[in-house]
């Protein structure tokens, strides 16, 4: 599986799931879910959302196949989140290109979160302006 990652191969989702059910969530399985664009897997990663370690992986799974349910799951979760886990949820938001979003996003910027470059891009990216 590490291979397929590594080379974004899209694995088959009843394999997946098998794969779910014999290991649960591992970080190789979250970023293959991501790869396979499968809507199926949203309600899976959507409750990683508030894992310790693959809470971030979980939101990039989710932005790919362009999963729009959870941006607000996925923008309640930014407050409090800092490093790369943070920028992973902002770049999940802005791949999302769910105007949703733009209200957290705001919001982000009002707490005085610095530097905030990821959010100014992503509301760029959501508003043309």
């Amino acid at each position: 599986m590490r291979t397929a990652v590594q080379r974004q191969l899209l694995l088959p989702a009843v394999e997946l799931h098998w794969i779910t059910k014999a290991l649960g969530a591992v970080e190789l399985l979250v970023d293959a879910m991501g790869l396979s664009h499968e809507p199926g897997f949203a309600p899976f990663l959507g409750a990683l959302l508030n894992h310790k370690t693959l809470g971030g992986r979980a939101a990039l799974a989710l932005g790919r196949p362009g999963a729009r349910e959870r941006t607000g799951p996925i923008a309640r979760r930014l407050p409090g989140l800092t490093g790369l886990e943070h920028g992973a949820f902002i770049v999940v938001l802005e791949l999302l290109d769910d105007p949703a979003a733009i209200p957290h996003l705001l919001r982000e910027l009002e707490d005085t979160r610095v530097p905030a470059g990821d959010v100014h891009h992503a509301l760029v990216a959501l508003t043309g302006r």
